[in-house]
């Protein structure tokens, strides 16, 4: 019997992990509404190996939460990514400096200033803790375009930090972020000056410079 479980066990945890690569599939050609479906399931079976498998349990909350935030629907993604932060507390998990990211350029999106910076300064003190450079040039960034109102210095140092193979794919987000944030306050030579980094990085992806994790 207990053999016979550790195999379903097994088998259920390949099958979340396919629901997720199908998932990402259609998020990265920006078809959200045909990942929505594999990621729900993914979090039911999830449900019913949290306590075996807490990691896949906390993942499952932070996909959705990551899909509904490209459909920018902010109010359910932030609700799923809070749970999944709940998980990730819990396991004293490497991405806490993720969702905590994530939380505050939610926030920050909806002006809840209090509540962004709140998760800011949070995920920066993780991921200080863990060490990872990634994530805190990420959080960097997040004071360059909101806490300092569109710095532009800081934030040009910080996009040529993230020229990695890790990176790019993050560049490539926070590029479009910022021109866009940019544009909207008037500032459309900045702006431009992002977009082509966006299209920088979106070549580098595409000439396969990029590691990506599964």
């Amino acid at each position: 019997m207990h053999i016979t479980f550790k195999k379903y066990e097994l088998y259920s945890v390949r099958l979340i992990q396919c629901h997720f690569v199908i998932a990402g599939n259609y998020d990265d050609l920006e078809n959200h509404e045909k990942a929505l479906p594999h990621l729900n399931q993914a979090l039911r079976g999830a449900e019913l190996l949290k306590k075996k498998n807490p990691q896949i349990y906390a993942s499952a909350f932070y996909n959705l939460g990551n899909c509904y935030h490209k459909m920018d629907n902010l109010n359910k993604a932030a609700r799923y990514i809070e749970q999944a932060l709940v998980q990730y507390k819990k396991l004293k998990s490497k991405n806490l400096p993720q969702a905590y990211h994530d939380l505050a350029l939610i926030n920050f999106k909806q002006n809840k200033y209090d509540k962004a910076k709140d998760y800011y300064r949070k995920g920066l003190r993780s991921a200080v803790e863990l060490k990872d450079h990634l994530f805190i040039s990420l959080f960097e960034a997040l004071e360059s375009l909101y806490i300092r109102r569109g710095e532009t210095t800081s934030l040009f140092k910080i996009f040529n930090r993230l020229e990695t193979s890790k990176g790019f794919p993050y560049l490539e987000e926070l590029a479009l972020l910022a021109g866009t944030y940019l544009d909207y306050n008037g500032k459309t030579e900045d702006s431009l000056i992002c977009l082509k980094k966006m299209v920088y990085a979106q070549k580098q992806i595409l000439k396969g410079e990029c590691l990506y994790e599964v």
